[in-house]
């Protein structure tokens, strides 16, 4: 059975053969006497992926490529069963948030040695916030005045 997964389009080639297109072929020739034969097969898709990107499904049906003889193993599926299986998992393009970053950097000396004194400290942005990832606390380039050198002269 030959099953039309992708159909041309854009000026592809066509499919060797129509969709549903089956064909009988000799296949082992050679005298089995009373060998076991075990059944043999597989899910081919029936459908396209309902999707083409972000998780979809499609419909598997199964074909018996060799069926049980002389007491083989039969097939675990009937011929025909369906299935229906996930396909095109991968994201379609959307790139996840990200977060605003940065830090405090000093931006002059302390205006003590000891016992308490004053410094101003930028606010740097190293990372932009984007595609609706979370701002920073504080904008770019943000001055603040803190206390440094605290500890007692003495």
């Amino acid at each position: 059975l030959f099953v039309v997964t992708t159909v041309e389009a854009n000026g592809g080639q066509p499919c060797e053969f129509p969709d549903r297109y089956t064909r009988t072929v000799s296949c082992n020739t050679f005298d089995c006497g009373l060998i076991p034969v075990p059944c043999s097969g597989s899910f081919v898709p029936i459908s396209g992926c309902t999707v083409t990107c972000g998780g979809g499904t499609q419909q598997l049906t199964f074909v018996v490529s060799t069926p049980a003889s002389n007491g083989g193993r039969p097939c675990d599926f009937e011929a025909g069963a369906t299935q229906t299986t996930t396909c095109h998992p991968e994201s379609c393009g959307t790139t996840p948030p990200v977060n605003c970053s940065g830090a405090f950097v000093p931006s002059s000396t302390c205006t003590a040695s000891c016992g308490g004194g004053q410094q101003s400290e930028l606010f740097v942005v190293t990372t932009v916030e984007a595609n609706g990832g979370q701002p920073c606390e504080f904008p770019d380039r943000y001055t603040r005045t803190v206390s440094c050198n605290t500890f007692d002269c003495g």
